[in-house]
């Protein structure tokens, strides 16, 4: 099942989601889809700020039983069991990546140092080729059509149909993502963080039509948007 988690800037959104996801495990694994590109600001040097942003967010996950898995781009080749729990944090990383990172190995994903079974995981690139990828499943589905706007662009079409059909191949999918338009900044963004930010909101809106639970967070509280959730009754 598909489930999606919004909310502002330190809304306590990844938290919530964290603890969302650690509740719907049952005999599969907790997979942690790590989407921030560690980008270098200089040609040796990560940039600090975004180094933080990634150390944070390790130790909010650490010692809760998440297996981390490093993927920039394409996430319609991870591969998971039927079990398996992933969350994906976030999709704003995931989308920003997709429209701006060059597609060299480092940009692709990299399988990351979590011990990784390869027979639970696989990421497709010259990064992450330690785990196998199912090619015959991996983002093919055309399932992930039904439910989705023939009007949205390519990437995000892309992305959608990719995380619609990796929740038919696993026990749940908790995605992250941003509120936008709430700012009130879209129109005096640049034309391409405009079209940034419209691909995120269209994204936003085909995955909570199909999902099966939509939940905004605001100020730490999760408020239900959709219903059927096992956390909200």
């Amino acid at each position: 099942m598909l489930h999606m988690v919004y909310g502002g800037s330190a809304s306590g959104k990844s938290s919530y989601a964290e603890s969302f996801a650690m509740s719907l495990q049952g005999e599969g694994r907790l997979l942690y889809i790590a989407t921030m590109y560690p980008y270098k600001w200089n040609t040796t040097e990560i940039d600090p700020e975004t180094m933080q942003r990634i150390e944070r967010h390790r130790a909010m996950r650490a010692d809760k039983g998440f297996d981390t898995v490093e993927c920039y781009r394409h996430v319609e080749h991870i591969v998971a069991k039927r079990q398996d729990v992933l969350l994906l944090e976030c999709m704003s990383n995931l989308l920003a990546n997709e429209m701006y990172l060059e597609q060299d190995a480092e940009a692709v994903g990299i399988a990351g140092k979590a011990e990784m079974d390869t027979e639970t995981v696989g990421m497709a690139g010259k990064a992450g080729a330690t785990a196998e990828v199912d090619t015959e499943t991996a983002g093919t589905d055309s399932k992930a059509d039904s439910g989705m706007s023939k009007t949205l662009s390519p990437v995000s079409k892309k992305i959608v149909q990719a995380l619609v059909n990796l929740s038919t191949r696993v026990q749940d999918v908790v995605i992250v993502t941003n509120d936008v338009f709430s700012d009130g900044g879209s129109l005096t963004y640049d034309e391409s963080t405009r079209e940034y930010v419209k691909n995120l909101a269209e994204i936003n809106c085909a995955l909570a039509r199909v999902a099966e639970t939509v939940t905004e967070v605001v100020c730490g509280i999760p408020v239900i948007v959709k219903k059927n959730h096992p956390m909200g009754k």
